[in-house]
């Protein structure tokens, strides 16, 4: 019983590894989303702004 159990995941196995090797390693690039990209680009910028107000607004000595 067990040995049967051992033969069929060892199957399975060697199916998918076979299944593997005939899809092949061929990547499929995606096409370019611009409109993504510019929002994406504008957040960036964005948090990018905030990071410089925030480092301007400290206050080096409150007694000053």
């Amino acid at each position: 019983m067990l040995d049967r159990i051992i033969g069929q995941l060892a199957l399975a196995l060697f199916r998918f590894i076979e299944g593997r090797i005939d899809k092949g390693s061929t990547a499929i690039d995606a096409d370019i989303d611009m409109d993504g990209m510019r929002r994406s680009g504008a957040r960036v910028r964005k948090w990018m702004r905030e990071q410089d107000d925030l480092r301007a607004r400290i206050k080096s000595d409150a007694d000053r």
